[in-house]
């Protein structure tokens, strides 16, 4: 990933759920932005990382906008490492 670029991209993400008013789309590419940019500079067990993920799961439950186990899921099935548990 490079650093400006992905940088660019989330905030760009973060306007996008701004301009629509937290739709339930844009939140969710939002989320899965964040993700990925966490996993990649900090590690998936990064105490930042495994926050994020863990605030998430915990507001939005399981399946709800899109929820962070489905996104964290995607991003795991993607990599080699072992998922991490919250």
């Amino acid at each position: 990933m490079d650093l400006d670029k992905t940088i660019d991209d989330l905030i760009e993400a973060g306007w996008h759920v701004l301009d629509t008013e937290c739709d339930d789309r844009a939140l969710a590419h939002w989320k899965k932005t964040t993700s990925a940019f966490l996993i990649e500079f900090l590690g998936r067990r990064h105490v930042v990382t495994e926050s994020f993920i863990c605030c998430w799961q915990t507001k939005y439950g399981v399946g709800q906008l899109n929820g962070p186990r489905h996104i964290t899921k995607s991003l795991l099935d993607e990599t080699s490492e072992t998922p991490i548990s919250v």
